[in-house]
């Protein structure tokens, strides 16, 4: 005798799309997530090196500037501005030389010169011309990053103005103010770095 076949069960077509649309929906929110966690992983990451670089490249500024020394009769800084810093200084070698270091921030880099000079041990110094501009960091989003004030306190460059050649003598004390923006922005905060520095030298005898 002949058994029937046993009724095979399966899915219907309406089951199977609604399962599809469903897998489609939760793989989207899985891509979704996933897309913005590698997005902020990359500014996060950024944001740690806008930082790292901003603060490297403003210690190194202070240290040099805190070093600041006449050239001869001429003071030691030789122009000054909220965009532009010239300077003499020593370096570290034993006999020291006589520095000429120039920062300098345009399109969102500060850029930094530097020419030393050919002779040690006192004036008169022969300082070649400066090098080429070496980038030190970017993404510089605020338009004024020097602040120079003569010793009672006195705002020497106003909105960013370049300083005076009769007030170049008299700044005693100078304010370094980085604004990076990370070029992803995804609610990341933009990164604030400061440096500010005492001339132990500013006019000359």
């Amino acid at each position: 005798m002949l058994t029937p076949a046993r009724a095979q069960d399966g899915f219907t077509l309406i089951e199977v799309l609604v399962t599809l649309t469903v897998l489609t929906v939760v793989v989207a929110a899985f891509s979704a997530v996933f897309q913005t966690t590698i997005t902020r992983s990359a500014t996060l990451t950024e944001h740690a090196a806008l930082e790292s670089e901003g603060r490297a490249a403003v210690d190194q500024l202070v240290s040099e500037l805190r070093q600041a020394a006449c050239n001869g009769s001429t003071a030691p800084v030789v122009a000054a501005s909220g965009t532009t810093l010239t300077f003499y200084t020593p370096d570290r070698a034993t006999p020291y030389h006589l520095q000429e270091l120039s920062y300098t921030v345009s399109g969102g880099w500060l850029s930094r010169q530097q020419a030393i000079s050919t002779n040690t041990g006192g004036p008169p110094w022969t300082i070649p011309a400066l090098s080429t501009a070496v980038h030190k960091v970017g993404s510089i989003s605020n338009a004024q990053v020097f602040d120079f004030e003569d010793a009672s306190g006195n705002d020497l460059s106003p909105g960013g103005a370049a300083v005076t050649s009769t007030n170049l003598p008299n700044i005693a004390y100078a304010t370094v103010t980085l604004v990076l923006q990370p070029k992803a922005s995804h609610n990341v905060d933009q990164v604030f770095v400061q440096g500010s520095v005492d001339l132990r030298e500013s006019a000359c005898s």
